[in-house]
């Protein structure tokens, strides 16, 4: 095992220990990177700079929009309620999210742990998954949530996707990080959305949408912003305009005036809208690829940080002619729904 894999599994593990041993996992998570800062810091210095291309995405990614048809059914989703009802996270939750991933993707992750934690009632928080080594990482789940089981399968998604690169390339560092949230939220999702169409409603497919709509609206803010758009003027734009009586307008206008030049933390929350966006790619593809489970584990076992996200998707999925676009997306979406039951 080279210097750098190891430099990069102590700095993991010691993430992990910190946030284990907080009372609060997703308080501790935040404080295990300021507490061991200096030691993020060194291993981030050794890894080589690799060319641009490894991180590129095709320009054509930026046209993801939804539809007006979309948008309302997404509207109408969250306007029903029923799906918002939190319940506990139960063992059997887990153990079904377990069996599902497994029999799904013909692979086992009945030993990756999962840890539940109280979180206020007045905080709004979903789980995470922490890497360590090669199968040593950890599930973070509250103990109460609206989906658990669907949750849970999102999670071990991103388990299964770390370990099987890092297992078919143990001593290359390239399968052990990311430039971008692309490939490791395409599995993550895929597994997520595979289980919802296979057990879950149209109601809860079209609420699980509002991650989407979250990508696409700081998309749409990112391409505005050079125009450099009063906030009134935003409103005006005829992409916007769709979004209208719907309950995503003021967090639209909302998260457009946080990354006008004009807030004092812009500059942050455009950082924040850019990963999100990364973050809406993967969730794109993760829906035109559903229905290939092997295929995506044919493409965390070629998930290198030296191939852009394109050519790795065209060798995993070598029949998809594409996958070099997302204006698709509405005529995906649409055509999931339409083999769901009510």
């Amino acid at each position: 095992m080279s210097d750098l894999i190891t430099q990069l599994i102590r700095a993991e593990r010691l993430l992990l220990e910190t946030t284990l041993q907080s009372c609060s996992p997703f308080e501790g998570r935040d404080r295990a990177r300021v507490l061991h800062a200096d030691v993020l810091m060194e291993t981030t210095k050794a890894i080589p700079k690799e060319p641009a291309d490894g991180a590129a995405f095709p320009v054509e990614y930026q046209r993801l929009a939804l539809s007006a048809e979309t948008l309302q059914a997404i509207d109408q989703a969250f306007a029903g309620g029923s799906t918002f009802r939190d319940k506990p996270v139960t063992a059997e939750h887990i153990c079904q999210a377990r069996e599902f991933v497994q029999h799904h993707y013909g692979f086992d992750v009945s030993t990756v742990p999962v840890k539940l934690s109280q979180v206020p009632q007045t905080e709004s928080v979903e789980g995470f998954f922490m890497s360590c080594g090669i199968a040593e990482g950890a599930v973070f789940l509250p103990s109460v949530f609206c989906s658990p089981v669907e949750l849970i399968v999102h999670e071990l998604g991103h388990a299964m996707h770390t370990t099987i690169r890092r297992q078919q390339r143990p001593t290359d560092y390239r399968f052990w990080i990311d430039w971008n949230s692309i490939g490791p939220e395409m599995c993550a999702y895929h597994a997520q959305f595979s289980y919802l169409i296979k057990h879950g409603t149209k109601e809860q497919f079209y609420v699980a949408l509002g991650a989407l709509l979250t990508s696409v609206s700081q998309l749409l803010c990112l391409l505005t912003l050079s125009a450099k758009l009063s906030k009134e003027e935003f409103q005006e734009y005829a992409p916007v305009q769709a979004y209208q009586n719907t309950v995503a307008w003021k967090a639209l206008l909302d998260m457009y005036g946080g990354m006008h030049p004009t807030h004092p933390n812009s500059k942050q929350n455009i950082a924040v809208a850019v990963s999100g966006f990364t973050r809406g790619i993967g969730l794109a593809l993760a829906l035109k690829l559903i229905g290939e489970p092997q295929g995506l584990v044919a493409f965390m076992k070629e998930d290198t940080v030296a191939k852009p996200i394109l050519l790795k998707l065209n060798e995993a999925f070598p029949h998809h002619k594409d996958l070099g676009y997302l204006d698709d997306i509405n005529e995906v979406i649409s055509q999931i729904s339409a083999r769901m039951l009510a």
